[in-house]
């Protein structure tokens, strides 16, 4: 509750890895690339991170199984995917995020503001 509060009062919250994973709803899950639910920070988001290291096929079906309209982004190593204040997204790092919704690739405006 702490952390939400916070983030409701204006505070910057920040994840890596997992941490990236569980701020947001729905969330996937790791171990198998389902979903499930998040701390919900981030409505309408589900994060990828490690990309590289998840094979095609998990990928694939976390894209199937993904709620339609849901943006889930696939963010490769030491990349991050950042929101602004005002609400604009960006790409910061060595690597990339591809930002896929219903399946398709699609760009950062299809991400939540």
């Amino acid at each position: 509750m702490a952390l939400l509060d916070a983030w409701h009062d204006g505070a910057t919250v920040a994840g890596s890895s997992a941490g990236a994973m569980v701020l947001t709803d729905p969330m996937v899950d790791p171990r198998g690339g389902a979903f499930t639910l998040g701390l919900g920070l981030i409505e309408q988001l589900a994060v990828i991170p490690h990309a590289a290291t998840w094979s095609h096929e998990k990928v694939d079906r976390t894209l199937a199984l993904a709620p339609g309209g849901v943006p889930v982004a696939r963010i490769e190593e030491r990349t991050a995917l950042l929101r602004d204040p005002d609400g604009r997204w960006r790409v910061a790092g060595v690597g990339a995020a591809t930002i896929f919704v219903d399946h398709q690739q699609a760009g950062l405006e299809a991400l939540p503001s």
